[in-house]
């Protein structure tokens, strides 16, 4: 007898409002479940793949052209698949990649999703389906021939998505919500660079004031119009809690077409966990990520293997009115 997982989500989201019609193909075959000679069910919960959280959100409509689709699912699958489309068909172009050792699959478009524009995404893993719609904010759109110069916008992380590492999203994100970096253009793009300056913005404070705690960087980012990248750099960051130290650290993301805001903002790079231990109850934030499906800390410059992959991803941002001096 063929068999087939319950609902990944609890319910298939069905496309163009058809759920029932997308349960029935979804579950086309039976669930199954085994006995012991008790009658107690013993099938392994790993059979039995849920949902646990798919981004962008199902129906809407902020989604960043640049950023992330993915499934986190409760048990492990051996493959997985994400495929995204418009309404009209047309497929997206993106890599697929399974991480957390089966946990969670992910998207990312490339060339970036178009703005203004709904998309159609489906998980498909053996045995089932779960199929969602989203769609794409305004950024993404070009800003033309207006000047950057001076321009700055402030960055928000509450609401950001933590991808790596695993296992501690929740405690992570509320940590970092002291972390709002500001980026300035000290300049005019050019030949697919642009000047920047990195520095702490105080958000909650009138006038906008700059953060004299944190330090500042200076130099080029990358620029394909609207979107910036600026790294790698050694980060630290003074935060209530604990210091955010990230070796190699990327930071990007993109101006809105007026000038006003931008968001998007990513920040990758390797993270070292020492004191991380305060924010997760005492246990090492290196066997936490493992017992959620990461590989392990891997050696950090100075030899101590305490470092992680790190990736915060859509954070917002505001646009902010103060000015950055050099630290």
């Amino acid at each position: 007898m063929l068999c087939a997982p319950p609902p990944l989500d609890g319910r298939t989201v069905g496309l163009g409002g058809s759920l029932a019609l997308a349960a029935a193909l979804a579950l086309a075959l039976p669930a199954c479940e085994a006995f012991d000679d008790q009658g107690e069910v013993v099938t392994d919960y790993c059979e039995m793949q849920r949902v646990d959280r798919i981004r962008p959100r199902d129906e809407t409509t902020d989604a960043y052209a640049n950023g992330w689709a993915f499934v986190t699912l409760d048990c492990p699958v051996d493959e997985g698949n994400i495929s995204v489309e418009t309404l009209q068909g047309e497929p997206a172009t993106g890599s697929v990649m399974q991480v957390h050792s089966g946990y969670q699959i992910r998207y990312r478009p490339q060339p970036p999703f178009a703005p203004n524009t709904t998309y159609q995404a489906r998980l498909d893993i053996d045995g089932g389906f779960s199929a969602w719609r989203f769609a794409t904010s305004a950024l993404g759109q070009p800003t033309g021939t207006v000047g950057l110069a001076e321009h700055a916008m402030a960055f928000r992380p509450l609401g950001a998505i933590l991808l790596d590492p695993p296992g501690m999203e929740e405690s992570v994100e509320v940590a970092l919500a002291d972390f709002t970096p500001a980026v300035q253009f000290t300049g005019d793009a050019a030949g697919g660079t642009v000047p920047v300056r990195l520095g702490g913005a105080l958000l909650d404070e009138d006038g906008d004031p700059q953060d004299m705690d944190q330090p500042t960087w200076s130099g080029e980012a990358r620029w394909q119009d609207p979107y910036w990248e600026l790294g790698p750099l050694d980060l630290s960051w003074r935060l209530p809690d604990f210091d955010l130290v990230v070796e190699d650290a990327v930071l990007s993301g993109s101006v809105a077409p007026d000038l006003i805001g931008g968001g998007g903002g990513m920040l990758e790079g390797l993270w070292d966990s020492r004191g991380g231990e305060l924010l997760l109850g005492g246990e090492s934030p290196c066997e936490v990520a493992v017992s959620a499906g990461a590989e392990g800390c891997v050696a950090c410059r100075d030899g101590s293997v305490s470092c992680m992959p790190l990736r915060l991803v859509h954070m917002g941002a505001i646009p902010w009115f103060g000015h950055l001096e050099a630290r």
